[in-house]
């Protein structure tokens, strides 16, 4: 059989049972707060630092394109390749498609495709400006260029 427990005790027990609940739910919401926002607010586009040139191009050259999604979380992701020794940024939206269907890159057949199995040159898709300054490559996200060689 439980003993009774004093009034000023229940009391203290409500009390502290309340502040670990208070306790609780404001760190969960300074959790949510620090990681639950991107860095950039979705759709105010910026420059984006994709890495090192010399890594990237020797990545890209032997391995395959490397992705990046976008970082306000919007559609703007993309994929840095080389065209005739130059650095490109790919949007992995496919012409005539939409963000649920980007573009990959098959490793079996070394090209890009999106989720039908639509195999795409990287001539054939939009592209953001790109740049390489002191070494590092940089991608404008701010404007989504057509592609070198539109489809259809």
């Amino acid at each position: 059989m439980l003993a009774r427990v004093p009034p000023a005790q229940r009391r203290m027990l409500i009390l502290v049972a309340a502040a670990a609940v208070a306790a609780g739910i404001f760190v969960g919401v300074a959790i949510l707060l620090a990681s639950g926002r991107p860095a950039v607010r979705p759709g105010r586009y910026e420059p984006f630092v994709a890495g090192n040139a010399a890594t990237l191009g020797q990545m890209v050259a032997t391995e395959q394109p490397i992705f990046y999604a976008d970082p306000t979380g919007g559609t703007r992701g993309f994929a840095v390749a080389l065209e005739d020794g130059d650095f490109v940024a790919l949007h992995v939206v496919p012409p005539g498609g939409s963000a649920a269907c980007p573009i990959d890159w098959d490793l079996r057949d070394k090209r890009f495709e999106d989720c039908r199995d639509t195999p795409f040159a990287s001539e054939q898709l939009r592209r953001f400006k790109t740049e390489v300054t002191d070494g590092v490559v940089i991608v404008d996200l701010r404007a989504i260029e057509p592609a070198a060689r539109p489809t259809g």
